[in-house]
């Protein structure tokens, strides 16, 4: 059963939560409530043509946006992360909200399914300002209706079907489809107000902060971020410097600009906002205040005045629970604020730092968590969000790739800066890493001989992997990841990869910016790569040897 999420605010950004250990769990989905009540009606205003099985509706009035539409009583709906998921047995719909940047609806549909390459059209109509849009995503049916609402956003209703039932579903489908309008007078009329934007620079957030310096951490100016460490108590100064040992290392090799930073989203003001702030949370479970922690976290989102402040908030504090709970027992993991923020958080608890340091000769997987490394992989995933936060596009979907590229992408070039820039450092010896690296990816994939980095590069199939085995969906992440990172890498170079990728995500896109680099598309990598895991270590490690020299 394919199930999509009912998005009843506005766009969320997504969030990049990952772990740089083998022991740490993702963090928890935070909980919303939708903006939209359903009001009991006798009978919608639009009733469908009959089918099998009597379908009875409820009204669902959104006074935001002036939205009415009905839905089946029966229906399943339930409430999660910050919206709506409507299902039944072999259909589904997904309702969202987001802003039209300005686009009329032509625009805004073209540069929709810009982002959708799964997507094949078959039909395309426009009936009273509204556009309809059918096809299908390999053999389930897809249908989408796009409408101006009265808010300035474009709503977008996606209905699915299993095609073996679509006739079933056809007349439910219309009948929710010819009850869509739009009411102006649903909205309250209230003065407008002028807008009071306390958005703040992130580089101003550290002297808002209890646990902080009162100022950007200048140990970190190489790169852009305003790095401040939160270090709250039961913390000591060797769980800090190993934190700083690791921020060290990379801050310098993989910067970011002023002007990267910098985006013009509406919330933040006339002029827009530097959103460059990086906190750097290391905390106890013991003994740290989490009451400090969340009003520290929830300090750097935008809290300009508006409809969903309260909503944010509470998302927010959700979150850094969630996020907080999942490094209590080891690892760390990154994100950033819901719906608006200034800039990104790592997590990371007293776990991660407690073992002593060992040697780089020491046994290989007794390094994988270092917290150097850890350090060093969570802050590059800020590096590729950083790239990625003005990519415009449709709310994201567990289904499809995210917009910075494959998860395999994603997690491993965060690990390959890792592991590069510990042994740079002489933490690790980049020999030893990359071979065991690799043995544990063959031991693992054994198992799975059909399993490969191109059945990982969408959340959906993470999970999957994740679910079906654990050791599985840490390989496809990580140890596989870093090498098929590595060898994209041989095939073009260092800085194709790791610096240039992300330069173009913007302009380009994941797929074309992947392929001006490599200089081949992703389909053609998955075939070579393919073959590349078929030789024998020596000859792996041959291709990828004079790398750590680059």
């Amino acid at each position: 059963m394919i199930r999509f999420i009912t998005l009843l605010t506005v766009t969320l950004l997504l969030t990049i939560s990952c772990s740089g250990g083998p022991d740490a769990e993702p963090a928890p989905t935070a909980t919303a409530t939708p903006t939209v009540a359903p009001i009991a009606t006798a009978a919608p205003t639009v009733v469908p043509t009959a089918t099998a099985t009597p379908v009875n509706y409820r009204t669902f009035i959104n006074r935001n946006n002036g939205l009415v539409f009905v839905l089946p009583q029966t229906w399943e709906r339930k409430v999660e992360s910050g919206g709506l998921q409507i299902f039944w047995s072999d259909a589904d719909l997904m309702i969202a909200n987001v802003p039209s940047s300005h686009q009329d609806l032509d625009s805004f549909v073209e540069n929709w399914f810009s982002n959708k390459p799964l997507f094949v059209e078959t039909n395309r109509t426009e009936q009273n300002n509204v556009k309809i849009v059918t096809g299908s995503v390999g053999r389930a049916y897809r249908q989408f209706v796009f409408i101006e609402n009265a808010a300035n956003e474009i709503s977008i209703f996606t209905f699915g079907a299993n095609p073996d039932y679509l006739e079933d579903y056809d007349p439910v489908f219309d009948g929710i489809l010819n009850s869509i309008k739009i009411d102006a007078s649903l909205i309250p009329h209230t003065p407008t107000p002028t807008p009071d934007y306390t958005h703040v620079n992130g580089d101003q957030i550290p002297a808002k902060t209890v646990a902080g310096t009162n100022s950007c951490d200048q140990r970190f100016s190489a790169t852009a971020f305003c790095v401040e460490l939160l270090v709250y108590e039961g913390v000591t100064n060797d769980h800090v410097q190993k934190a700083v040992d690791g921020l060290l290392a990379i801050v310098g090799r993989y910067t970011v600009s002023k002007s990267e930073l910098t985006v013009t989203w509406p919330d933040f003001g006339p002029t827009g906002g530097l959103q460059n702030y990086l906190g750097y949370v290391i905390w106890d479970p013991e003994t740290s205040s989490k009451d400090e922690i969340f009003d520290d976290l929830c300090m750097f989102r935008s809290v300009s005045d508006g409809l969903y402040v309260k909503l944010e908030k509470e998302i927010c504090l959700s979150r850094v629970s969630g996020s907080l709970e999942s490094t209590a027992s080891g690892g760390a993991n990154q994100g950033s604020a819901e719906l608006r923020h200034n800039g990104y958080v790592i997590h990371s608890g007293t776990a991660l730092y407690k073992s002593a340091l060992q040697s780089s000769t020491a046994p290989a997987r007794s390094l994988f968590s270092d917290p150097r490394k850890v350090t060093a992989h969570e802050y590059f995933h800020s590096y590729q969000s950083a790239h990625g936060v003005r990519i415009l596009g449709s709310p994201p979907s567990p289904s499809i790739v995210p917009k910075t590229g494959p998860v395999w992408l994603m997690e491993g070039s965060a690990e390959y800066a890792a592991v590069k820039v510990s042994s740079l450092e002489g933490w690790m010896n980049w020999e030893t890493q990359m071979r065991e690296r690799m043995n544990v990816a063959k031991d693992t994939l054994a198992a799975y001989p059909n399993k490969s980095i191109d059945d990982h590069t969408t959340p959906e199939q993470k999970e999957i992997n994740d679910q079906e085995s654990a050791n599985l969906g840490h390989v496809l992440s990580y140890e596989l990841a870093t090498w098929a990172v590595a060898y994209a890498i041989s095939i073009s170079s260092h800085d194709a990869i790791m610096v240039d990728y992300w330069d173009d995500l913007e302009n380009y896109g994941y797929e074309e910016s992947f392929r001006r680099n490599v200089g081949m598309s992703l389909q053609e990598f998955y075939i070579l790569f393919g073959e590349f895991q078929k030789k024998s270590l020596d000859e792996q490690y041959s291709s990828i040897s004079a790398q750590i020299s680059q």
